[in-house]
């Protein structure tokens, strides 16, 4: 044996590794060098392929390792590992481990194989590369499979393979070694089912358990292959059905099958805890990933889901084995037990705790950060940990995680401990010790109670039991549980106190009641289960107080006192609920006797004292029944003997109160008819009578209590009778109250102002009646009815006529006069005449003359006269009346003299009276005031006045008299203005002409002369002047105080302006002063003065005319042109100024006799001025032109750049041949030549589309300014800046071109997401209400789909056209949103679409209660969609329904529940059409309406005639149960020999109709042919039978030889070479039928 051999090393580490444990691991070492001839053999000899290793137990009971190179699993073989090689001869170094196959045999060989070839060889050979596969490999796979599924059938039934021959084991007793999944059990009794040499008992039972397990199998596959998040609806549905399955499989018995029950407890427990592995897996797999780093909020879902199924599955399995199969024949022995699943249990509450109290932690620490970040790491140690691995394994890792989450705590515990100390002490403490206080006080009314408190103590609850908050707040807590524990003594008072008050008052049965049908016992029990309640709250509060320290706190050993009493008080509470219960049975019992109903008595007796009908129903009974079930609503079980006489009297129960309330309503039927409505329930009220007075079964005999089947018709009778009359008769006190509330209405209403109310209160009484009519009530039954409300409108009517004419002038309506100033008049407008006459005509006649016209509602009233009576009544009111309204008149007359001293007279010139009248200042300021106090008291008079029905507007005459005074003041000011103006204007001619004179300069002596003369004039007239200037001041000051007072318009009150007259006049005192001095001086001056300016004037000439040739232009000007022109004008117009001077002077000389000076050279140089002038204006005009399209804004001027082109092309030619010695002709070619050059660049700077940055960057392109207050924008953007920058804008056209591309690629792109956005927000669904005939709620639903889904289609295709754009990346983040959002669009309105039509088809169907085990699921998809519906009805805007959270996942789950319970109808309505044919004829709808309204003879009536094509309707009996005749579409008759009852299996008495109306015909054509009656036989009998006749006739004269003998009805003989005769004779007899009939 060599130890350095690789291949031995390899087989021995082989067998160690794989049959052992580490512990084992020297044991199976030493053992392979016992046996090492065996593993020498397979590595060594050619002819052995194999070693076999198996791990055994001896006879001693120890394990021992057997090698050899056999294959043979013994019985006492436990594993086996087997090594083959793969190649022949000695293994080499190389064969390993390639050529090296290892397996293992484990349980048995059987079972390792299947095993084998179902986890490994058959997914192996299943797997395809994607290339065909060949027959063979096809081959090899069917017969694999077929391996696997015998292999397995046999381990599932228990069958021991050995020498090829099995043996069958009774499913009870075989071993569930191959049972490892649910389904496997599902498909054991499936196999056994269709096995064919399964004995028959055991063939049937497994065919009875397949069929239990059959809804289970397919919703296990279900939730099995689920994807994505947790399937909880589906699991939940799994466990109920599952519950319920079970349920039914543990009750079903088999005589064969070991206690006589089909399915053992050993295979079901095996299969609970199956189940419960295949729920742990499916949490397993679906929890989130990065459970401990997501927030709680994204696994809270999850968790609460994963809760909620292992407390379903735990409820199921706790109902199940601890209550319904403990209770059940079929006894569940011991107690079910499943650590593992307990062990996930208690796993899903501590990772709830611990996420919880993490979510409290975080709220706590808001406003801490630091905390706060210290706090998000506390779920670091669990990594990635799956919270669902329970293991025994797992545990290990899943403590250390937890105790590295508990050490993470402890300081963020520290940290909340404050807060919650705060909490407690200010908010819970005070709520609790309140509400404790106000509870013990009974006579207060609590406004808080303590299970509240509670509630808000349970939220700090997880982080209450964490040790190191305990112990902080151990005085707080202490100060709760001293709470709780006086709230648990108020509880035990008020206990006491109970107990105490009942047995004082001897109530122990709980006789009577203690509030509205509330039985005292039943009381006493609930108020015990609320005390229990309460005790039971506290224990949870106590609990969450508690936790789970160790260590020995102060409030601890509170808690646990607390606890103690709060048990002790729930163990009082359920002794006295069970004593009360004790005492009322006993009591209930003895009373039986008395109350037992007599079933062999009579239903009722009349009275014939007064006429009263006596029901022999104990009331005891209905008292009984009403404790029993309340007792048992509550959980309270009921003695056997009670619950006997209960079911018996349960049985009638119903019947019971159905004759009761029909025997109240005829015992009352006096009060509860309106006595004016009996003529109109007459008929039902007669039909009523006679069913409830003959209580007689169909042989004549009375109906007792113990004839069932007899009452069940009677009453059903009896009550739709009664209903019918009750309904009846309610219709009409809902119409009786409507029509009072209308004739009420009409009493309060006016005849006059309310007289358009009084039409319409009529005609909706009127129409009232009609709707009467309409629901089958008769005009005649009606007579009654309709006088009555006649009598009732004429009190109204009476009521409101004296009403209105007592106080007529003041109820007539209101009506608009005016009192107006015409020609100086006062008059009325209308005139008074017209008033006068439209009173009478229109108001007074038509109100009193009402009752002749009106009419009501009854034949009666129709008549003229009906309300004549009113008006005889009235005669002294209608007097009155006429008197009022000429009191009336009188008034009106009245009025306007009242208003005639304010009203003046027209006069013709108003102004010219002033002038006449008033001559001085004073008069002026007199009228003035008197005018002001008299407008004053204007005012004061009112804007209307009210006399009677007339409103008399007094505006138009206090217009007018404002306007009369504000004319007269206008006047006035107007007048006084103009006297001073003309005061005025005659000191300013004065002054004027004195100035002119004394001003004149005297240019010769004899002027002089003429100067002093006109000075002593003037001397003269100087006291005249005076005064008017005193008038002036006097009417100024008037005029001021006249403004000030701002009673006067714009203008008038102006005082005349004297400031220029004043100067003037001070200037023109002194000037006569100084008169004859000035002369003199004057005369020696002129000469010498103008010699001087003569001189300077040549000296100015010569040098204007060196400047001007300096200025002057020669050849090619530099600089700018229109600067020289500019220089050119001023120059021109300071020439003009100098020759005009040069004129004057001249003028001068002559004057004083001097010599004439010479200016020529102005002649010459004013030739040249023209001359250059004329020459340079067509470059003025060029400017001139080109300023007024430069100065507008690029906006403007940007689609117009033809005008620039003819602008250019119409100076190009203006210069065409002047270019040669022209400098302004050249000047303007450059300028033109410039502008050319830019024109054909200025339309990519048209800035369509173009954003505002565009614009800044051909700015910088142009160098124009961007920055300052001179900076160019787009808003202040001219030509003129393109036209400056001419030259720049031609050379950067390259990069202008790409920049106008870019914008106009930008713009396509953003109008179109501007037209997604406007869309978005602007698109909404159209919806509107859908109600089912069904009569569910109503629910809106969308339409206009096609619309919709076209324009998110159409959206879609924008978005993918713009991705073709070159500038697509700037935008797209925004594409993308819209694109992913337009996708959620189209895929989820196809969903909600094809949901919606589904919903609509299916949802009448189920609310009509089709399809009971699909209902659950239907009413859940119904919830799902119109929550989503009303959703969408709240914000039915179209792109937010793609916002709407796991909107995909939600539609496809609701399309695939749709179409399940689609199926499942197709499927029922299959199975109705397979029981009776013929209602293929119908469609879905038609066949539901008449499943669930078999008994409907409106619904049989309207489809009898499409299932049978000749019966057009039948005839019913008189109770509407049973079907007596089938008719025709031409009425014709036939009578059913037996009449078909009509029951709720349609289908069953539908063919039973067609059984019977084969047989009747088949009947009376047999009777017809022997005796042909012509009246009593349906013509289709006839024909046929006349046929058979005319059949038999002829055989007989074939037979006879006799043919030509043959006869017919007409005489004529038969035809044997005729077919067609008897058809003929047929129709004829046909025809005498028809006009029998």
């Amino acid at each position: 044996m060599s130890t350095a051999d690789p291949r031995r090393e390899y087989v021995r580490n082989a067998i160690v590794d794989a049959l052992g444990l580490p512990s084992d691991k020297e044991w199976l070492l030493h053992e392979t060098y016992r046996s090492e001839q065996a593993i020498t053999a397979f590595l060594e000899d050619a002819t052995v392929d194999l070693v076999a290793c198996s791990v055994c137990v001896a006879a001693s009971g120890h394990k021992q390792l057997v090698i050899s190179n056999t294959a043979d699993f013994s019985p006492s073989c436990d594993f086996q590992l087997l090594l083959t090689k793969l190649r022949p001869g000695p293994l080499l170094l190389d064969d390993i481990p390639k050529n090296v196959s290892i397996s293992s045999v484990s349980h048995s060989r059987v079972s390792s194989l299947y095993h084998a070839l179902k986890n490994v060889y058959t997914p192996l050979l299943g797997e395809s590369d994607g290339s065909e596969l060949s027959e063979s490999d096809s081959q090899l796979q069917g017969l694999v499979r077929q391996l696997e599924a015998g292999l397995g059938s046999s381990l599932r039934q228990g069958q021991q393979v050995k020498d090829y021959a099995a043996e069958l084991v009774e499913p009870n007793h075989a071993p569930l070694s191959a049972i490892l999944r649910p389904e496997d059990e599902i498909q054991l009794w499936s196999d056994l089912a269709a096995s064919s040499t399964c004995p028959a008992g055991l063939q049937q039972r497994a065919a009875s358990i397949t069929q239990k397990f059959a809804h289970v199998s397919s919703k296990l596959q279900q939730v099995r292959k689920a994807s994505g998040a947790l399937p909880e609806e589906d699991a939940l549905d799994l466990i109920d059905e599952l519950h319920q399955t079970l349920e039914a499989l543990w009750e079903l018995e088999a005589a064969d099958a070991p206690g006589g029950f089909a399915w053992g407890q050993r295979r079901a427990q095996h299969f609970l805890k199956l189940f419960a592995v295949m729920l742990t897996g499916l949490l397993q797999v679906h929890c989130p990933k990065q459970f401990w780093q997501k927030p709680f909020g994204d696994v809270e879902a999850s968790l609460y889901g994963a809760q909620r199924l292992v407390n379903a599955w735990s409820r199921c399995t706790h109902d199940l084995t601890s209550l319904q199969w403990l209770a059940s024949p079929h006894t569940w022995e011991g107690r079910y037990e499943d650590k593992l699943f307990d062990g996930l249990n208690e796993r899903l509450d501590e990772v709830l705790d611990m996420r919880e109290t993490h979510v409290e932690l975080i709220e706590l620490l808001a406003a801490d950060s630091i905390a706060q970040s210290a706090a998000a790491q506390v779920f670091a140690p669990f990594g990635d940990l799956n919270p669902f691995h329970i293991s025994d394994y797992a545990t290990p890792a899943w403590m250390t995680a937890k105790a590295g989450f508990e050490s993470r705590m402890v300081p963020i515990e520290r940290c909340i401990s404050q807060q919650l100390q705060e909490a407690l002490r200010t908010i819970i403490l005070p709520a609790l010790t309140a509400a404790v206080a106000q509870h013990a006080d009974r006579a207060s009314g609590a406004v808080m109670q303590p299970s509240q408190v509670f509630k808000a103590l349970k939220r700090y609850s997880g982080l209450l039991c964490r040790p190191a908050i305990a112990a902080a707040l151990q005085d707080e807590l202490l100060a709760v549980v001293q709470q709780i524990d006086q709230y648990l003594d108020s509880i035990q008072s008020s206990f006491e106190q109970r107990a105490q008050d009942n047995h004082r008052l001897q109530r122990p049965s709980g006789a009577g009641t203690t509030g509205i049908n509330l039985p005292s016992i039943v009381d006493d029990l609930m108020w015990a289960l609320q005390c229990q309640q309460k005790a039971e709250q506290s224990m949870a509060a106590l609990r969450g107080l508690a936790g789970n320290n160790r260590k020995p706190l102060a409030h601890n050993t509170a808690v646990l006192a607390c606890q103690a009493v709060a048990k002790d008080l729930v163990k009082e509470l359920q002794a006295w609920k069970q004593t009360c219960l004790s005492e009322w049975n006993a009591t209930t019992v003895d009373k039986l006797s008395n109350i037992k109903m007599d079933q062999s008595g009579k239903l009722m007796d009349m009275d014939s004292r007064n006429g009263r009908i006596k029901l022999h129903y104990n009331e005891d009974l209905v008292v009984l029944l009403r404790e029993v079930r309340q007792l048992q609503s509550i959980g309270f079980g009921v003695s056997r003997d009670i619950l006997a006489e209960v079911d018996t009297a349960n049985k009638f129960y119903r019947h019971g109160l159905l004759l009761k309330q029909v025997v109240n309503f005829y015992n009352n039927s006096a009060t509860e008819i309106i006595p004016c409505q009996k003529p109109m329930l007459l008929q039902y009220a007669q039909d009523f009578e006679n069913v409830l007075l003959n209580p007689k079964d169909g042989m004549g005999r009375p109906i007792t209590w113990g004839n069932s089947a007899a009452l069940e018709g009677y009453v059903r009778r009896l009550q739709e009778v009664a209903e019918q009359l009750k309904q009846k008769n309610r219709m009409l006190k809902t119409w009786h109250k409507v029509a009072g509330d209308k004739v009420i209405a009409l009493i309060g209403y006016d005849l006059v102002s309310g007289k358009d109310k009084w039409a319409a209160g009529i005609k909706r009484l009127r129409e009232l009646f009609i709707r009467v009519e309409q629901d089958g009530f008769t005009m005649q039954s009606q007579a009654v009815w309709r006088l009555h409300w006649d009598h009732q409108i004429h009190k109204a009517l009476a009521y409101q006529y004296c009403c209105s004419l007592e106080s007529i002038n003041n109820n007539l309506a209101q009506i608009d006069i005016s009192l107006t100033v015409r020609q100086g008049r006062l008059q009325f407008e209308p005139p008074l005449e017209e008033i006068h006459v439209a009173h009478y005509k229109n108001q007074l006649r038509p109100l009193l003359a009402i009752p002749l016209s009106f009419k009501g509602v009854s034949e009666a009233s129709e008549r003229p006269g009906f309300f004549k009576r009113i008006m005889e009544a009235n005669v002294s009111g209608i007097a009155k009346a006429y008197a009022a309204a000429e009191t009336l008149f009188g008034q009106l007359q009245a009025e306007p003299i009242k208003w005639a001293g304010w009203v003046a007279t027209e006069v013709d010139d108003l102004a010219q009276l002033i002038d006449e009248q008033l001559h001085e200042v004073a008069d002026w300021d007199n009228n003035l005031k008197a005018l002001k106090a008299s407008a004053r008291e204007a005012e004061k008079l009112p804007n209307e006045v009210h006399i009677g029905c007339y409103t008399i507007n007094t505006q138009p005459v206090k217009a007018a008299i404002e306007r009369q005074m504000k004319e007269l003041r206008e006047e006035l000011l107007a007048s006084l203005r103009r006297k001073a103006l003309s005061h005025k204007n005659e000191v300013e001619a004065f002054v004027s002409d004195a100035q002119a004179t004394l001003g004149k300069a005297a240019t010769s002596i004899e002027e002089i002369g003429t100067a002093r003369q006109a000075a002593k004039t003037l001397v003269s007239s100087l006291p005249h002047i005076m005064d008017c200037r005193r008038h002036i001041d006097d009417s100024n000051r008037l005029l001021k105080s006249m403004a000030a007072v701002g009673s006067v318009g714009v203008g008038l009150g102006q005082p005349v302006d004297m400031a220029d007259v004043d100067n003037a006049w001070d200037a023109f005192t002194a000037q006569l002063q100084q008169h004859d001095t000035h002369l003199d001086e004057q005369k020696n001056q002129l000469q010498g003065q103008l010699a001087r300016q003569v001189g300077e004037m040549k000296s100015r000439i010569s040098g204007f005319g060196a400047r001007w040739q300096e200025v002057k232009p020669h050849g090619m000007p530099s600089g700018d042109p229109a600067l020289m022109l500019l220089k050119m004008e001023d120059y021109s117009k300071q020439l003009t100024d100098l020759q005009q001077e040069a004129q004057q002077m001249a003028v001068g000389c002559a004057h004083f006799s001097m010599e004439e000076p010479d200016f020529s050279q102005l002649d010459t140089i004013s030739d040249d001025i023209s001359t250059t002038k004329a020459a340079w204006s067509r470059f003025g005009e060029f400017m001139t032109q080109r300023a007024s399209l430069a100065r507008r804004d690029w906006l403007s001027v940007r689609d117009e750049l033809w005008r620039i082109e003819d602008f250019l092309n119409q100076w190009s030619k203006g210069t065409d041949g002047q270019l040669s010695g022209d400098p302004v002709a050249i000047i303007l070619a450059k300028e033109i030549d410039s502008y050319r050059r830019c024109l054909p660049h200025l339309k990519f700077v048209r800035g369509t589309g173009w954003e505002r940055k565009h614009w800044t960057q051909l700015f910088i392109m142009l160098k124009l300014v961007t920055k300052g207050p001179d900076a160019v924008t787009f808003d202040n953007l001219t030509l003129a800046h393109f036209l400056d920058k001419a030259d720049r804008l031609a050379g950067c056209a390259e990069e202008i071109k790409a920049l106008n591309a870019q914008a106009l690629g930008e713009s396509v792109i953003r109008k179109a997401l501007e037209e997604l956005q406007v869309w978005g927000l602007e698109r909404r669904f159209t919806l509107y209400s859908y109600s089912s005939t069904a009569g569910t709620k109503s629910c809106p639903l969308i339409k206009e789909w096609r619309e919709v889904m076209t324009e998110v289609g159409d959206h879609q295709s924008l978005v993918a056209s713009l991705k073709q754009a070159a500038y697509f990346h700037l935008f797209k983040d925004e594409a993308g949103v819209w694109e992913r959002r337009l996708a959620v669009l189209s895929e989820g309105l196809q969903s909600l679409n094809a949901i919606q039509r589904k919903w609509v088809y299916l949802e009448p169907i189920f609310a009509r209660g089709a399809l009971p085990n699909e209902q659950p699921r239907f009413r859940r998809i119904d919830d799902q969609f119109r929550q989503l519906l009303s959703g969408t009805e709240a914000d039915p805007m179209v792109v937010h329904f793609a916002d709407i959270p796991r909107i995909m996942e939600t539609l496809q789950q609701m399309l695939q529940q749709m179409e399940i319970c689609q199926k499942a109808l197709s499927n029922f309505l299959e199975d109705k059409r397979s029981v009776f044919p013929r209602f293929y004829f119908i469609g879905d709808d038609d066949l539901l309406e008449i499943l669930g309204q078999a008994r409907d003879p409106a619904v049989i009536q309207a489809h009898l005639k499409k299932l049978f094509a000749g019966v057009h309707s039948v005839a019913l009996t008189d109770s509407k149960n049973a079907i007596t005749a089938a008719m025709s579409i031409e009425s014709e008759s036939v009578q059913l020999a037996t009449a078909v009852p009509v029951s709720e299996q349609v289908e069953s008495w539908l063919q039973s109709l067609l059984t019977g109306m084969q047989a009747t015909l088949q009947g009376l054509l047999t009777s017809c042919v022997q005796h042909t009656d012509f009246n009593s036989m349906p013509s289709q009998v006839l024909c046929l039978a006349s046929a058979i006749r005319f059949t038999q006739q002829a055989e007989q004269a074939i037979e006879a030889g006799k043919l030509s003998s043959l006869q017919v009805y007409n005489g004529t003989t038969a035809s044997s070479q005729s077919p067609f005769h008897a058809i003929k004779a047929v129709k004829e007899l046909y025809g005498s039928v028809k006009k029998v009939a």
